[in-house]
């Protein structure tokens, strides 16, 4: 199976654990490129569209624990642009699980504007995350919806659980309703606290 490139800042860019990886066959890729999806009908809705027709792939049944939750994927896809202009995919991405219950959301990203003719794409889009209320058998899932401008060579999935780390920039930013809130109330204190 062909590695993802630098699989281990992919796996700490979006969570803790490397679960399993994925390279979609090129079975499955062939019928991608070769899916024509239903026409556009005037005045459809998101929704509707999300619930056309729809070129799938599964993996094979993976367990995941729900200790280890949230979970989500990555889909690394390397695809040519046939000609000047946009390059673009829309999928629905998601879990199958034993009982047949599938949840899937919208997935886009997989896209790139302004892409030139015979250009080289690497792209890369990330699932919505899942906590899973049990230890599970579960397949991931992905159903092509539409392709524009793409001619897909290769499609890696990479399954990863818990949520990424963040630096200390991150954690600063996220507090600085807190940190202004303790400035303001410092300020207060220096203003109205009591004049022996």
């Amino acid at each position: 199976m062909a590695q993802v490139d630098n699989l281990p800042a992919l796996v700490k860019r979006y969570g803790k654990e490397l679960v399993y990886e994925y390279e979609i066959p090129k079975e499955a890729i062939a019928k991608f490129n070769a899916f024509k999806p239903d026409p556009i009908k005037p005045n459809e809705s998101l929704l509707e569209r999300m619930a056309a027709r729809t070129e799938d792939w599964q993996s094979g049944p993976l367990f995941v624990e729900s200790s280890k939750s949230p979970y989500k994927f990555v889909v690394v896809m390397e695809a040519t642009a046939g000609e000047d202009g946009d390059a673009a995919s829309l999928w629905q991405a998601g879990w199958n699980f034993e009982n047949g219950l599938n949840r899937a959301n919208p997935m886009a990203g997989l896209s790139r504007a302004g892409a030139k003719a015979g250009e080289k794409l690497k792209l890369t889009a990330v699932s919505a995350p899942v906590r899973f209320q049990s230890d599970s058998q579960v397949r991931v899932s992905m159903g092509l919806l539409n392709a524009r401008n793409l001619n897909i060579e290769t499609m890696h999935i990479v399954v990863i659980s818990g949520v990424e780390g963040a630096n200390w920039k991150e954690v600063l930013f996220a507090m600085r309703y807190a940190l202004v809130g303790f400035v303001m109330f410092g300020l207060w204190w220096l203003w109205f606290r009591p004049r022996s």
